[in-house]
């Protein structure tokens, strides 16, 4: 190791390891002894003995010694084969299970303005891209490292004290060999395919968690445990589908490495013979000498690479650990005072930039919000709105002024029932692969008395008929991507059901940032007209950059790159005619285009 800190990272990573699967490490540990034993007890030194009491011409004992030893190979070879083939991939999901999990449960603690920062972006990527095979990397460079170091042991022994063998080699047919290797690449081949779906699963829920557009989704609502769950169904069925190839292909290597062995045992005999003919030296001490130094040689050369590789994991390591503490420091950001209900929300000459950024998004920005206020912020694309929003759900801090919830500062609160007062509705919020009932409520059990609530909200935006069309209802999965009964729908009908969800969150304060950017001018009317109709009586905050999305507001801000150039209602902004009659009239015109 370069540095002492690598070195316990890569100590924290086998405890972790440990606490994964616990019965792993032993089994690694009785793994080395099997490959030990068998390249150098029983290919070795036994190897020896059968060549002497041939050279003796105790031929009967030298059968049975062979017979000992084919068996002792054939149980060794069974064992090193489950272990590659059964064993290890089905620990591996164990392991990917607990370290992506963790990653998974750790990063929506993140502030999202960490996505901006080039430092802290390349290190969270490096962290998720590695997370999956690390562990399992590391355990392979550890087993091959201690067999490496055995052996090397012990053919060192065999040389400085006399001693020698090499791997007995019998020729078998080649047919025999080659017919179950094409076997075996054909099970592999069904292996891999029966596993498909659930790594396509499994890379599906990684997308979602380290993708950008998903950070507000997995931060704001309880999708994170409904994708943890689908992770965990995934993994078991990879688990099931790989289980019984895994048995055939245990078999099929058992047996190579049964016929292996009888190719090396009769290549040895050869040596024998020539030992007994030529007579330059004995057959037992040729073989194990030359057996031992063969071993040696590759075993030395191997070891530089071993350990090279410790030093890749250590590198990860350090990574890793450093981002997950990191997180964990993130985590305990905030007070613990519980938000009462809501009763104004302001900003007070607030200003903010994003990390190494000296230009502010906004200076001296102050707005208020009170209750069952209908307020819209409006602005050009670019000038803070959805950072913004950002700053309202305390995951970005000012650098200077005041955020307060009910006068009091949002750092005060316990963030996560802080943000459980908001529902939201964001131009990239999404539905995902699981039945309409989980998207709409976003928990993995819906009650019967939940399913009336979800029709009543259904029949509000105008979907329950659709719904209803479908063959499994509310339990339909949505996407065709896992499921061929999923249901696609339409994008206009996808703004609707994200807007039942935000209904049913049944949240004190909606915000909506630019809910219809992706629609054209027929269904954003459309839209507009439902989210009015809807949000009556409710507190809402929307933000957009179509100012024609903003009618029936109360009250207007309009946002530039510093902050508030003009606020007022829509009729005094008109009168004003200054910036916002400006742009309010140049995209009328372009609706009347359309």
């Amino acid at each position: 190791m370069r540095t002492w800190k690598e070195a316990k990272s890569l100590f924290r990573l086998l405890k972790d390891i440990w606490k994964a699967s616990p019965g792993r490490i032993f089994m690694e540990l009785l793994s080395v002894c099997s490959q030990v034993l068998n390249s150098m007890v029983v290919r070795i030194v036994l190897v020896k003995l059968i060549l002497d009491r041939v050279v003796a011409g105790e031929f009967v004992l030298a059968g049975w010694l062979v017979g000992f030893a084919a068996v002792a190979d054939l149980i060794l070879s069974a064992f090193d084969s489950y272990m590659g083939d059964c064993y290890r991939p089905m620990q591996a999901i164990k392991l990917r299970r607990y370290f992506q999990g963790k990653l998974y449960r750790n990063v929506v603690s993140a502030d999202i303005r960490y996505y901006d920062d080039p430092e802290y972006y390349n290190r969270y990527i490096r962290a998720a891209e590695n997370s999956d095979s690390a562990a399992q990397a590391f355990l392979a460079t550890t087993q091959a490292f201690l067999v490496t170091a055995a052996e090397i042991l012990f053919s060192g022994t065999l040389i400085v004290s006399g001693l020698g063998g090499l791997i007995w080699l019998v020729v078998i047919p080649s047919t025999i060999y080659a017919i179950s290797t094409a076997k075996n690449a054909k099970v592999r081949a069904k292996m891999n395919e029966a596993v498909n779906t659930p790594k396509k699963k499994m890379n599906y829920v990684r997308r979602i968690f380290f993708a950008k557009e998903n950070a507000l989704d997995l931060r704001m609502t309880g999708i994170k445990k409904l994708l943890i769950q689908f992770l965990d169904q995934s993994q078991e069925e990879a688990l099931n589908a790989m289980a019984p190839h895994a048995a055939v292909r245990t078999k099929l290597y058992a047996l190579q490495g049964f016929l292996f062995y009888y190719q090396y045992a009769g290549f040895m005999i050869l040596l024998a013979w020539r030992a007994l003919v030529v007579g330059d030296l004995s057959v037992g001490d040729y073989s194990m000498l030359f057996g031992a130094a063969l071993t040696l040689s590759n075993n030395w050369r191997f070891f530089g690479n071993t350990i090279g590789k410790f030093l890749e994991h250590a590198l990860f390591c350090d990574c890793y650990y450093s981002f997950l503490e990191q997180l964990e420091k993130r985590a305990g950001v905030g007070g613990n005072k519980q938000p009462e209900s809501f009763l104004e929300l302001e900003f007070s000459g607030t200003s903010f930039h994003y990390p190494q950024r000296e230009e502010n998004v906004f200076s001296n920005l102050s707005i208020r919000l009170k209750k069952h206020q209908r307020i819209a912020v409006v602005g050009p694309n670019g000038v803070g709105k959805s950072t913004f929003i950002n700053l309202i759900l305390g995951f970005y801090a000012p650098q200077e002024g005041r955020i307060t919830y009910n006068s009091t500062e949002l750092s005060e609160y316990d963030q996560g029932a802080y943000r459980r007062i908001y529902a939201m509705m964001f131009q990239d919020s999404r539905l995902y692969p699981f039945s309409i009932a989980q998207n709409l409520l976003l928990c993995k059990e819906v009650e019967p008395k939940e399913q009336e609530q979800i029709w009543d909200v259904l029949r509000q935006v105008g979907m329950e008929e659709a719904v209803k069309a479908l063959p499994f209802g509310l339990n339909t999965p949505l996407t065709k991507e896992f499921d061929s009964e999923g249901a696609v729908f339409s994008q206009g009908q996808q703004q609707r059901l994200l807007f039942a969800r935000a209904l049913l969150r049944k949240a004190q304060v909606f915000l909506m940032d630019e809910p219809t950017a992706a629609q054209d001018a027929r269904m954003e009317s459309e839209m507009n007209a439902l989210f009015r109709r809807l949000s009556e009586n409710k507190t809402l905050l929307l933000i957009s950059h179509r100012l024609s999305t903003i009618s029936g507001m109360e009250y207007i801000y309009l946002l530039n790159d510093q902050g508030i150039e003009e606020e007022g209602t829509h009729k005094e902004l008109m009168e004003l005619d200054g910036r916002y009659a400006g742009i309010y009239r140049r995209q009328a015109e372009l609706y009347q285009m359309d």
